[in-house]
């Protein structure tokens, strides 16, 4: 598996704003890589993936309707690009926790890593990452056996993980850095920390039509990740 962005194994937080599209871009960045599109250029970049999603705050109505929206436009880019059409049903699954998932207790991974082998997945999009422990993941503890529990499933079944996260609370959106809310140790972790912020220009936006795509960390290897995207409302 090698989508140009991803590679297996490798590991990404994505956090933005409040509005920014975070939600939107995680579905983008999955139906994409699934029908073997690159999710930000729109053109053939490798071999149709199998995504597993695992949604620990939409409802399963919420994330129907976003995928759905957002599959239509990846069936026309197929269309386009000459390319075979998706079959969703085999590319995609779904695991709906609006309740959260707790990490920290076996049964609960035994139950998610059921659904690993049931996939077998190139790509896990999880998150967010504090619905995923029953303690404070501000806590250097929390926070540690809940990334080593994503490290061991990611490891074992060899495959991508992409995981968002929130960013803290401020008096402004200005004044709020992108860093994912809770330990420390979420800056170190993964190989790529990007985040989306308004761009200037779009901060009184209740959804900005533009946002820019900032690393809040060093990338540990070379990738082509866009600067700023463009909310599409059609």
């Amino acid at each position: 598996f090698r989508s140009g962005l991803f590679e297996r194994t490798d590991r990404l937080i994505l956090t933005g704003f409040e509005g920014t599209g975070k939600s939107f871009l995680l579905a983008q960045m999955a139906l994409c890589i699934a029908a073997g599109i690159n999710p930000f250029l729109g053109f053939p970049s490798h071999e149709p993936s199998r995504v597993l999603v695992i949604d620990c705050e939409n409802s399963r109505r919420q994330t129907q309707r976003r995928y759905r929206r957002i599959a239509q436009e990846v069936e026309k880019l197929t269309v386009s690009n000459n390319m075979a059409a998706p079959d969703w049903s085999k590319q995609m699954r779904f695991v709906i926790r609006p309740e959260g998932v707790a990490l920290n207790e076996p049964r609960q991974v035994q139950r998610i890593e059921r659904n690993i082998r049931a996939v077998s997945p190139d790509l896990v999009i999880v998150g967010p990452l504090y619905r995923m422990h029953t303690l404070d993941t501000k806590d250097e503890q929390a926070a540690k056996e809940l990334t080593n529990v994503l490290d061991h499933l990611r490891i074992k079944h060899k495959f991508c993980l992409i995981a968002e996260a929130h960013v803290s609370h401020g008096s402004t959106r200005e004044a709020r850095a992108l860093r994912p809310t809770g330990s420390s140790l979420f800056l170190r972790w993964p190989e790529f920390g990007m985040g989306l912020r308004p761009s200037p220009g779009t901060e009184d936006e209740e959804h900005p039509s533009k946002v820019d795509m900032v690393s809040w960390r060093g990338g540990r290897e070379e990738r082509v990740w866009p600067k700023n995207l463009t909310h599409n409302y059609r």
